[in-house]
């Protein structure tokens, strides 16, 4: 096990902009709260922190992990004895002038590629839009090496978000927002062409056993 140390989980603060993925894997978690039942935080290796400016540490790396410890201990707010409650961490040091939030991500990036459960796809393209509108002068080639993409590819999400953007006549709108709009309407669009292909796949199921053909005209 590599060296840690035990940080008070309420010292921890989790930004969503400081991970490239876009939600966490219940399996995954529940999995890890399984390794953890044994009553060992350190049944798994340490979470990654960085200090943050202001006192506390940001979580850099082991989201399902911090997840798994949290519902392990029964974390809340009002806990009486929360102060108590930690996770084995290894505090990484920041670089000089750089924003916390910002090297956290970098760090999920260049991880992603090397642990079990890769970025998706969608992800990938979420955070090559990301990196594109908080660093516009980054170069198609450097933001498809951190992200895992084709630099062409890339190319083509900068201009289809150019083009979208001088349609739309969002020139003044925080590049964030266009960041995040992008996401939820590509998000929506994949969960509801997999809830389709389900109820396809289960169209007659209903009708062989109830005689009803609802299944059947909703997946039409």
């Amino acid at each position: 096990m590599d060296p840690f140390e035990r940080i008070a989980i309420e010292l921890i603060e989790r930004n969503p902009r400081a991970w490239p993925r876009l939600q966490l894997d219940q399996e995954r978690v529940a999995e890890f709260i399984g390794l953890y039942e044994g009553g060992d935080p350190v049944a798994l290796p340490p979470i990654d922190l960085l200090p943050l400016p202001g006192g506390g540490y940001l979580l850099a790396e082991g989201h399902h992990r911090l997840e798994a410890l949290i519902q392990r201990w029964g974390y809340r707010d009002d806990h009486p004895e929360r102060s108590h409650m930690w996770a084995p961490a290894r505090i990484l040091e920041l670089p000089d002038g750089r924003d916390p939030v910002e090297v956290a991500f970098e760090l999920g990036l260049q991880t992603a590629v090397t642990v079990s459960k890769p970025l998706t796809l969608l992800e990938r393209r979420a955070a090559a839009l990301r990196l594109m509108a908080e660093r516009p002068n980054t170069s198609d080639r450097e933001i498809a090496r951190l992200v895992g993409l084709s630099h062409q590819t890339v190319g083509r999400l900068r201009k289809r978000s150019t083009d979208r953007a001088e349609s739309d006549g969002i020139d003044d709108q925080e590049p964030t927002d266009s960041y995040l709009a992008y996401v939820t309407a590509a998000e929506i669009a994949l969960r509801l062409a997999r809830g389709l292909d389900r109820l396809w796949e289960a169209r007659g199921l209903s009708e062989l056993i109830l005689g009803d053909k609802t299944g059947r005209r909703l997946a039409k």
